[in-house]
């Protein structure tokens, strides 16, 4: 299925793939609202048709995201012959030198497998077999994906310099913690190209079917699906509009470079009315961001990434780095570090190395990432903290992080009405999801004009706004081409 904008062109490619459903019951139209929107925008969008590659009523598939991702590379091979046949109706109309692949749960995998896929020149899970592609995907959209269920190579797949943006729902009953995070971490930036980036959206009450139209809102078949909590869910008209909104304006963005829409990505709220009244978690990286810890590095919790750097604390209760888990307790490939305090005087500083310039002006951002730790039920307060930068010569600039945006409590989801089925299928009831601060360094001058950005000395958390709490912390750094 195919939709066409008017006029003349050349227009970007867009193709999306679905994922595994029953065979019998078409997948491929369940996209419709997508691509009419697209269209109208100057896209050309194709829903492809992998059903036969879908499970039936004798039974499921497995193993063959590969394959999805083979089929969209050729499908790409089609679509460039049909760009330079004269008889073609899609002659001269298609921009190959923009490219974006969009994949909904197992295809989600498979849109992000045929990008790494793209500039291979064999396959990785058998070298007898040769190909040549090298099609110029910008971009990679997944929906509510899997990760690692086809593995080249037996590596995770890895990509890099590619535009990405992962969707999740909070209240998913099929891929039911955030599984595409993994794939969102993997992604490299060279510097090479300083304007990819990529994003993640956590929406709360959103599910897994309710972005394909055909799938209905039960995210599993028979009789297990009426024990769904739907009740809970957002109603299928809002959470296809969050896909609306995202989807267009990431291709906007990085096959118009329009970029503008980028602000989205940035801080949700950026979208005003265009969003749905409903919990939203955003996580956002580009080039220009560099961090003085993302706790990769060793197993020595008083070091930053960067060399010289020391971590020091006062009356933390909790001092941990680790991995965390996902709702169903396996690990993430990720480590952050947990930190809890029930004092206000506590706080967690990283000394800088002498000598460190970065070249940090007042138009370069502070980053970093946090995620509640604490589990929603009975919670009664949100958490809040300052974020303080320290120069040389003492001088101090602060922000509390409610100011800047307030931070989100685990979202809860009961995803079965079943309680026994929640503890036994679901395990947690939520799960740690990181959102990214981005902090101007012009707002802590606002206040505090005497810091001395280019002779930093300690960047500091200081626990002093609610006296007890326990967070994650992650990717602390500047962003310095923004």
């Amino acid at each position: 299925r195919v939709w066409i904008p008017e006029g003349e062109g050349p227009f970007p490619l867009v193709l999306i793939v679905h994922g595994n459903h029953n065979m019998t019951d078409f997948s491929d139209t369940g996209y419709a609202y997508l691509g009419e929107l697209l269209a109208s925008r100057g896209f050309i969008f194709v829903s492809v048709d992998e059903n036969f590659l879908n499970g039936g009523l004798w039974g499921t598939s497995s193993g063959e995201n590969d394959a999805r991702a083979w089929l969209l590379l050729k499908h790409l091979e089609v679509w460039r012959e049909w760009s330079h046949d004269a008889g073609s109706p899609f002659y001269h109309k298609v921009d190959m030198s923009q490219i974006a692949l969009i994949g909904h749960s197992r295809g989600g995998e498979a849109a992000a497998l045929a990008a790494s896929f793209n500039h291979l020149p064999r396959y990785p899970n058998d070298a007898r077999k040769s190909w040549e592609f090298n099609f110029n995907i910008r971009s990679v959209i997944a929906i509510a994906p899997v990760d690692e269920q086809w593995r080249p190579a037996d590596h995770p797949n890895p990509l890099k310099d590619v535009n990405y943006l992962v969707l999740q729902g909070s209240h998913d009953g099929d891929v039911y913690y955030f599984d595409g995070i993994q794939q969102y971490d993997r992604i490299n930036f060279s510097g090479d190209d300083p304007d990819v980036f990529k994003a993640a959206v956590y929406i709360y009450r959103a599910n897994h079917s309710q972005f394909n139209t055909s799938w209905g809102n039960t995210d599993k078949s028979g009789i297990i699906g009426y024990f769904l909590n739907r009740r809970a869910l957002l109603p299928e008209a809002e959470q296809r509009q969050i896909a609306k909104v995202y989807i267009s304006a990431f291709l906007e963005a990085t096959l118009k470079d329009k970029t503008v829409y980028r602000d989205i990505f940035e801080d949700y709220r950026n979208a005003g009315n265009w969003l749905p009244q409903t919990g939203y978690i955003c996580q956002y990286e580009d080039p220009g961001m560099r961090f003085v810890a993302d706790f990769e590095e060793d197993i020595d919790v008083t070091t930053t990434s960067i060399a010289g750097g020391e971590i020091v604390s006062l009356s933390l209760n909790r001092w941990r780095e680790l991995a965390p888990r996902f709702r169903n307790q396996e690990r993430q490939d990720n480590h952050v570090v947990r930190l809890g305090w029930s004092s206000t005087s506590a706080y967690y500083a990283l000394d800088l190395p002498a000598g460190f310039n970065w070249g940090i002006e007042q138009d370069s951002l502070f980053v970093f990432k946090v995620a509640d730790a604490r589990q929603p039920e009975g919670v009664e307060q949100g958490l809040d903290f300052s974020i303080v930068l320290v120069d040389e010569d003492n001088q101090r600039a602060e922000v509390h992080l409610s100011d800047v945006l307030p931070l989100h409590t685990q979202f809860p989801a009961l995803i079965n009405k079943m309680p026994v089925w929640n503890e036994e299928y679901y395990k947690d009831s939520s799960e740690e999801v990181f959102q990214t601060y981005r902090i101007p360094l012009k707002v802590f001058l606002e206040d505090y004009p005497s810091l001395d950005l280019s002779n930093l000395r300690q960047i500091r958390f200081e626990f002093d706004r609610v006296p007890s709490g326990t967070i994650y912390l992650d990717d602390i750094g500047f962003d310095l081409l923004h």
